[in-house]
This record gives structure tokens, C-alpha cells and sequence, in this order.
């Protein structure tokens, strides 16, 4: 997974953040995303411990537009996307 880039829906807590976790081990490149932006920055210390390079956003997939706004700024920022986890 080196180089590869995931995004992780729900990657700041609980099920999303252990497999956020597993592609950070593996030498990959996160986006995690959420509702909720505190939690999000609370886990970049866990990320950050494997020299990954991980963004994060807040928003919510019930929205399109908030969806759009994650995939552009993902490949803003990565300027591709190989891995996709729905961890909520």
C-alpha cells in the first residue's frame, strides 16, 4: 500500500480509525473524514506516529455537495484516490 492514497469515511474513532490505522502501518496515504472535526484532529497524533501524510475534513455524506467538496479536495491534495472504506 506505500503510496497508495485511502479515504476512510468515519476514520476518527472506532472501526474507521483501526483500518485508517492498518493503511497508515502500511505506508499509505490517508484522507479521514466525519462529522465531527474535533474528533478527526484528535486522531492525527495516532496517525502521525507511522510518518504518514493524512487530511482530514468534516462533513457529512448525507449531503452532496459536502460529498463533491471531499472528493475535490482529496485529489486537491493527493491528485488521485486508490482506496475507498465507508467505515460508518
Amino acid at each position: 500500500f506505500a503510496g497508495q492514497v485511502a479515504l476512510v469515511s468515519g476514520g476518527g474513532t472506532g472501526l474507521g480509525l483501526a483500518v485508517a490505522g492498518l493503511f497508515a502501518r502500511l505506508g499509505g496515504k490517508l484522507a479521514i473524514c466525519g462529522r465531527n472535526q474535533s474528533k478527526l484532529d484528535a486522531a492525527l497524533p495516532f496517525f502521525e506516529r507511522y510518518g504518514t501524510e493524512v487530511m482530514t475534513h468534516a462533513m457529512t455524506i448525507r449531503d452532496d455537495e459536502e460529498v463533491e467538496g471531499l472528493f475535490d479536495a482529496v485529489y486537491d491534495r493527493f491528485d488521485k484516490l486508490d482506496v475507498l472504506v465507508n467505515g460508518k
